[in-house]
């Protein structure tokens, strides 16, 4: 397995308790406190050591050895799929109302018409 980490001045020798103290994230701290007490997660933090911007710092323990692993994402990647599905679902949803709405319409008129025909004649 290769570890790495974009800044260079990052060594992987450290914790992520000594990450969080370097670089002062008391979402960091609550991130190792997860991990000790066994728990998976995910947590959104304003920025991390890889990245500058928003990102979503995925965590888990690993059973059975005294390793964690520590993903980080930017936010705006980590949800890209999700809004891509959102955005296809709802244009499913959109056009499967409009076909209904066409096909009930027609429906409509096909059921109506002989109606419309009898009363005119009865007239």
């Amino acid at each position: 397995m290769y570890l790495i980490h974009p800044d260079k001045n990052i060594e992987l020798k450290k914790t992520i308790s000594g990450l969080a103290d370097d670089i002062k994230s008391k979402q960091l701290k609550f991130v190792a406190e997860q991990v000790k007490n066994g728990k998976s997660g995910f947590i959104t933090m304003s920025k991390s050591s890889v990245f500058n911007k928003e990102v979503v710092f995925v965590y888990s323990p690993i059973p059975k050895t005294n390793w964690s692993s520590y993903l980080v994402y930017s936010s705006e990647n980590f949800y890209k799929p999700a809004k891509h599905f959102q955005l296809i679902f709802l244009s499913v949803i959109i056009l499967g109302v409009l076909l209904l709405i066409l096909f009930i319409n027609w429906i409509c008129k096909f059921t109506t018409n002989p109606v419309v025909k009898l009363s005119q004649v009865a007239k």
